[in-house]
């Protein structure tokens, strides 16, 4: 109140990464479409909640050449890395998901990815090394999808635009009560629903499930509400054995270790964006789908797709 009071500034504090109007925040800093600002220059701050929170930096500050050149290498050989119907919807749906909250207030749902395939099919590492890193991660990693409700309660509150990966899936491994829980965290998630847990002085607590996220597994999830909100990518490991144009494209891609380093650009270019061009946008890429999909597809498939598809856009863009 004596801080307040001198006339000092002030600040809203989240415990949440992500994006927040026109700011983006993280451990570390915040961005705006133009600067890097730290907590004491930024009018939203991140203040952990000594819960799980997703590893990433932002850091925008690269050198314009070196970024450029960071930007052709990734763009030379991202689409390559895999058959195009799993590579691209990867790609649309991770850029996609930094605007995730602009989406979501306009009432478009983000739709869950599932990746699904046989051992070696290349699920693991085209996402912790590849695109996780390209979101933002520094140390990416997964957690494991039969963990308890509470663990996967925080996590999905972690963020409301990093992407959060779940991996293991195999719906003969997990308990009927494991199964349960982890769809409904699913359902939350799609639409940012809330749960609350109680503590031990009587008073509750909410938490947002707000996160973006993947599930991968040897299994899809056959739930059908679950597949309804999803967009589900069967991998094949005989498209990427050694010496096969995947493989050599996926060792010259992950030859740099510096990915991570776009990702506060690419955040930068999406605060650039109002509520109403994201949303004027996502409706062009949605009337584009209508156009090619047969009469008969349930209009949450396309409007899933069509999430992916405006992702798919901005990726080319940048």
């Amino acid at each position: 109140a004596q801080w307040e009071a001198k006339g000092y500034s002030t600040a809203v504090m989240t415990s949440t990464v992500g994006r927040f109007g026109d700011y983006w925040v993280y451990d570390g800093g915040a961005l705006s479409a133009t600067d890097e600002l730290n907590s004491l220059t930024s009018p939203v701050v991140y203040i952990s909640s000594g819960r799980v929170s997703p590893p990433v930096n932002y850091s925008a500050r690269i050198d314009e050449q070196a970024l450029r050149d960071l930007v052709q290498h990734i763009a030379k050989y991202l689409h390559l890395i895999n058959q195009p119907q799993c590579i691209w919807p990867i790609i649309g749906w991770f850029f996609a998901a930094p605007f995730k909250p602009v989406l979501n207030e306009a009432r478009i749902r983000f739709p869950l990815l599932n990746l699904y395939g046989s051992k070696g099919s290349g699920k693991t590492s085209t996402l912790l090394k590849v695109m996780l890193p390209i979101a933002g991660y520094i140390k990416p990693y997964s957690q494991d999808c039969s963990t308890t409700h509470f663990v996967l309660m925080s996590y999905m509150s972690s963020t409301n635009a990093v992407p959060i990966y779940l991996t293991e899936f195999r719906r003969a491994t997990l308990s009927e009560r494991e199964y349960s829980s982890l769809k409904r965290i699913l359902l939350q998630m799609y639409d940012v629903g809330h749960d609350a847990r109680g503590r031990q002085n009587q008073t509750t607590q909410s938490y947002e499930l707000s996160a973006p996220v993947i599930l991968d597994g040897e299994d899809a999830i056959q739930d059908a509400a679950v597949m309804e909100r999803s967009v589900i990518v069967t991998m094949d490991p005989i498209a990427i054995v050694d010496s096969s144009p995947a493989f050599r494209h996926f060792a010259k891609l992950t030859e740099r270790q510096d990915l991570h380093l776009i990702a506060g650009k690419y955040v930068q270019t999406t605060l650039k964006w109002s509520a109403e061009q994201v949303e004027a946008e996502w409706q062009e890429c949605f009337d584009e789908l209508g156009k090619v999909f047969p009469p008969g597809v349930p209009d949450r498939i396309k409007r899933n797709l069509a999430t992916v598809r405006f992702g798919q856009l901005r990726y080319v863009e940048f």
